[in-house]
């Protein structure tokens, strides 16, 4: 894995982790360096094929 997606890998996790904490999605988008919600919302989505407020209502009706 290169170097770009291990740290965008990192980013997404700690993304998640502090979502679940309930952070905002503003706040989270800033702290990992995106240049807005919107951008971070974009690699979440592509990512995990959800937005980030729609990954935890699927998360809540889906246990792993």
């Amino acid at each position: 894995m290169r170097f770009r997606a291990w740290r965008q890998q990192a980013k997404l996790l700690k993304a998640v982790e502090w979502l679940a904490a309930g952070r905002s999605v503003g706040d989270i988008a800033f702290s990992l360096g995106y240049s807005g919600p919107s951008a971070f919302i974009a690699v979440f989505r592509s990512a995990f094929g959800v937005s980030p407020g729609k990954y935890f209502q699927l998360e809540a009706r889906e246990p792993f």
